[in-house]
């Protein structure tokens, strides 16, 4: 992850064991290195975005990734509080979120089928105006 054009940490997304088509179980883990550099507000919204597209749209999925992004969130405020005292050591922002990628595929589904619509319409007006070239140039032929 990046974050000014400084890396500041990673996003691993795999499956689980129990992976299925049906049951598309994942896991993420998101490793902040120095969240001294993000505000902690932006840092609130990326991590909420991940527990989003975790969650099936079940309160109880969001409400578990919600409860672990906030316990990371405070230990980062509270790290970021000490550190203005001392002379600090990073402060490290690490957060698991265990759920399903239903809301995710949902989504690349709609975009693909958005980015295929799109296409034909592109294609469609391509062939009318076409069509509209040849039958300009049949008129214009008398």
């Amino acid at each position: 992850m990046f974050y000014n054009q400084q890396r500041v940490g990673s996003l691993e997304i795999s499956d689980t064991s129990d992976y299925t088509t049906d049951e598309s179980r994942v896991c993420a883990n998101v490793l902040i290195r120095d969240a001294r550099l993000i505000p902690l507000d932006e840092v609130s919204r990326f991590l909420t975005s991940i527990a989003m597209l975790l969650s099936a749209g079940t309160g109880e999925e969001y409400a578990e990734a919600k409860h672990n992004m906030e316990t990371a969130l405070t230990r980062a405020h509270l790290a970021k509080r000490s550190a203005g005292l001392d002379a600090a050591p990073e402060v490290v922002v690490e957060v698991s979120f265990l759920g399903s990628a239903a809301t995710y595929i949902k989504l690349r589904t709609r975009q693909d089928k958005e980015a295929e619509s799109r296409v034909q319409h592109a294609t469609s007006h391509q062939n009318g105006a076409g069509m509209t070239r040849r039958i300009t140039k049949l008129f214009s032929r008398k």
